[in-house]
């Protein structure tokens, strides 16, 4: 595979897992190299192409903008499928989801109600009313 020889490849995968937020064990961990073995690649003016793309899979980092000559990690697909709804249903589903929310504001009122009432809960007849008779409408 080819290398670049201008440039300290070590300090820019340093930089790149660094800037990723993973640990430097967890990384080694998932190259399946130990830490130490990590740290002397930082070191290393020149490494394997196969190995920086690894890397790059692992912290999702696309190295062919640092390395030109490393392909790059993750490619498009052409075949993008885009699925879209047509007026009428996502009306409906607005519609349904709105109800959806304000009858649960609803049940939210009546249970801060029994709160501040200090009345049990699960003895509540507006609730039993709301549970018994609203929900079932929407739920149809």
């Amino acid at each position: 595979m080819a290398q670049c020889e201008t440039i300290h490849q070590g300090k820019i995968i340093e930089k790149a897992i660094r800037n990723s937020g993973y640990k430097i064990s967890w990384v080694a961990q998932k190259l399946g190299i130990s830490r130490h073995t990590l740290y002397n690649r930082f070191r290393s003016k020149l490494l394997k192409a196969n190995f920086i793309q690894h890397l790059g899979h692992v912290i999702f980092y696309d190295f062919s903008v640092d390395f030109p000559s490393i392909e790059p990690t993750y490619e498009v697909e052409e075949d993008v499928t885009v699925y879209y709804f047509d007026d009428g249903l996502y009306h409906s589903i607005e519609e349904k989801y709105t109800i959806l929310l304000e009858r649960y504001n609803q049940l939210l009122v009546i249970f801060a109600d029994c709160l501040n009432k200090d009345h049990r809960i699960a003895e509540n007849k507006n609730i039993s009313t709301f549970i018994k008779y609203q929900l079932p409408t929407f739920l149809s």
